[in-house]
């Protein structure tokens, strides 16, 4: 999702006025069909909670960017894969593979999940997109990147039918309007009590810059950032007299503190296979993930050939790296792909520890950079 032809990012009088013209043509959802939504987010929803042994694993799945299923094609695949069909299916089986190998306790969906300008049914894309979740009945939540309402469809829309649909925890959160849709936290129990043992926060990192004196992607914007400092004052609240728990961040477009990572190349842990695609400008939102005192490491999309980890005051910056078939990899100098589509796993204990590591979709499903990122520390030996 960081390969955008320059001239579109520019905050132009022309790019603004067809983005809001774009917005103005998105269709609403009938009210049968809101009606109908709303009726199932009455059914009872998953709660998360630390398995008996302590532990908690999340899978991360970055860029799906699913838009026609079957018919979609693979891009920047290898020779030996383009002896056989590719297709979004490609993408799907891998999310089923990462599933039988990790059992998950919960997945997370870090925004493009579907290619909403590449189709012109987003509710079969966004069916496919979560469906290894759903049809495994396992928890899931997911937020949106810069791709994933170039549809018909708004960002509200979209939400709605993502929160009623089973096994899924996502909501729309406060109203911060159209353009910002996905603001929401969950707590996860401990093993053998209902209090919290980890906390986790979703944020929408919006998508294109709508002032038209900064140029590039959107950003977190100062009403999140008041929405997540409370956020964080009530779990410390509800903790006492104990330590709030350790907390995790999800969101798709990287904060400009991630362009750190290149003056840390010794404690950077991954590659850094293109540039940090982050907004010009700085909310201060890296400033409130290190106040909290609690967020531990937050993981993005959006840059497809980037899935490093890089500490930064204390808190682990993270890439979830490229799942997406459907979208761009990395080519290598022969013309054959340099860069395995993957997932990240993080595993938490209940003692607020976090681990992380990466697995490839090749032919071993191979385990990478196997690290601690809570404390942080420098890779530990690969599975």
């Amino acid at each position: 999702a960081g390969h955008i032809a320059p001239e579109l990012l520019k905050s132009t009088k022309e790019n603004l006025q067809r983005r809001e013209k774009e917005r103005a043509q998105k269709v609403p959802l009938s009210a049968d069909m809101r009606r109908q939504l709303l009726s199932k987010k009455d059914d009872d929803k998953p709660v998360l909670r630390f398995r008996n042994d302590g532990t908690f694993t999340i899978l991360q799945v970055a860029d799906e960017h699913i838009s026609v299923g079957k018919k979609a094609a693979c891009r920047d695949i290898t020779t030996e894969q383009e002896k056989y069909e590719c297709s979004d299916l490609n993408t799907t089986a891998f999310v089923n593979r990462m599933i039988d190998l990790e059992d998950p306790d919960f997945i997370v969906f870090t925004g493009d999940n579907i290619y909403g300008n590449h189709d012109g049914r987003p509710f079969d894309a966004m069916q496919l997109s979560f469906s290894a979740a759903i049809e495994r009945e396992i928890p899931w939540a997911a937020v949106f990147g810069n791709h994933d309402d170039g549809c018909a469809l708004t960002r509200t829309s979209m939400m709605d039918w993502i929160s009623a649909q089973p096994y899924s925890l996502a909501s729309a959160g406060p109203d911060f309007g159209e353009l910002c849709v996905g603001n929401y936290r969950l707590d996860v129990l401990a093993s053998q009590a209902n209090t919290s043992a980890l906390t986790l926060y979703f944020l929408d990192s919006r998508a294109y810059s709508e002032e038209d004196d900064i140029d590039g992607y959107d950003w977190i914007h100062q009403n999140q950032i008041d929405w997540f400092n409370e956020q964080v004052a009530q779990v410390a609240n509800v903790s006492l007299p104990e330590p709030a728990p350790s907390a995790l961040g999800f969101w798709h477009i990287p904060i400009p503190e991630y362009k750190n990572a290149s003056r840390h190349v010794n404690e950077t842990v991954g590659y850094h296979g293109e540039g940090v695609s982050s907004p010009n400008y700085n909310s201060g939102f890296g400033d409130a993930l290190i106040a909290s005192g609690t967020i531990r490491a937050v993981t993005v999309g959006h840059d497809h050939n980037n899935n490093f980890c890089s500490p930064y005051e204390g808190v682990a910056l993270c890439y979830g790296g490229g799942t997406g078939y459907g979208t761009y990899g990395e080519v290598g100098p022969f013309g054959d792909v340099a860069l395995a589509r993957m997932q990240r796993i993080f595993k938490v204990s209940e003692e607020g520890t976090v681990s992380s590591y990466k697995r490839l979709d090749d032919a071993n499903a191979t385990t990478i950079d196997l690290q601690s990122l809570y404390p942080y520390e420098l890779p530990l030996s690969d599975e």
